[in-house]
């Protein structure tokens, strides 16, 4: 991954792109899916409220086993402090009270199109886009949420769109999922992916910037060395419950050298697009 922009995506959204965690609520989506498909109707307690229950149980184990999996994370990757926690709660409430409104109106008007399939897809769609870096994965949920949104235009049964709303549910927190541990595996070159990272949040543990870079420790350490002798990173060593943890920030000074170099990057790569550009004529 050698794009700035992509690296500063991943480490500003760390917590929404540890994909794994959502892989065990997809699947009471498809079992439900296949409860009310007929195929599980053998299975004792599953008639009438008991599928319900049946419902309940399965979703809490699968939320038990997502907060286990952020526990891998946390070991495996290492933590982040984020910023803008607040307009991420915001864009939260906001999305809520739209689907709300949408679920409002569609028991009132009874359009031909699902709105409230249409507000999830908006959101997917935006979830795709934001922060300036395409996940194509998102995009491709968001379209087949349209298509199922237009389903009660073409008159296909209540009951089918129960099955396939399960069945898109699991899916898309499959797909969600997975595309997002893959992008949060890639990396960058590594005394630049250090200080590029460090850039999109207020600080992060070694562990982390050691997933990230996929440095071994003693030549992560030497690196952070090198960048604490030039004055561009804080380390703060401390510890987290029992856990010893080293914290590394970018310095002021730091923080105006990564920003400066890739200003510097960018004008270069308008130049080298004006010479070209420019040379194209002469060459004819």
């Amino acid at each position: 991954m050698h794009d700035p922009r992509r690296l500063r995506f991943v480490t500003s959204h760390y917590a929404q792109l540890q994909g794994l965690r959502l892989l065990p609520l997809g699947i009471p989506f498809l079992i439900s899916a296949a409860w009310r498909n007929g195929q599980l109707a053998w299975v004792p307690g599953t008639q009438h409220h008991g599928s319900t229950y049946w419902f309940v149980l399965l979703l809490a184990i699968a939320v038990l086993v997502a907060r286990l999996t952020g526990r891998y994370y946390s070991e495996r990757f290492g933590h982040v402090r984020p910023v803008g926690r607040l307009r991420a709660m915001v864009g939260v409430v906001a999305f809520l009270t739209i689907f709300m409104v949408a679920v409002s109106s569609q028991q009132t008007l009874h359009p031909s199109i699902s709105l409230p399939a249409i507000v999830v897809a908006c959101g997917i769609g935006y979830m795709g886009l934001v922060g300036g870096e395409s996940r194509p994965h998102y995009l491709a949920l968001a379209v087949l949420w349209c298509v199922f949104a237009s389903l009660p235009a073409f008159g296909v049964p209540f009951a089918v769109r129960d099955v396939l709303l399960d069945q898109l549910t699991a899916i898309g927190l499959i797909v969600i999922g997975v595309g997002d541990h893959v992008m949060l595996r890639r990396t960058l070159p590594a005394r630049l992916a250090i200080l590029t990272a460090l850039s999109a949040c207020r600080g992060c543990d070694f562990v982390y910037l050691q997933s990230l870079t996929a440095l071994s420790k003693g030549n992560l350490s030497n690196h952070l060395h090198k960048l604490l002798e030039g004055g561009l990173v804080d380390i703060d060593k401390g510890y987290h419950g029992r856990m010893p943890r080293t914290l590394v920030r970018l310095t002021t000074s730091g923080r105006n050298a990564i920003d400066r170099h890739w200003r510097q990057l960018e004008q270069l790569r308008s130049r080298a697009t004006e010479w070209r550009n420019q040379e194209i004529p002469n060459a004819d």
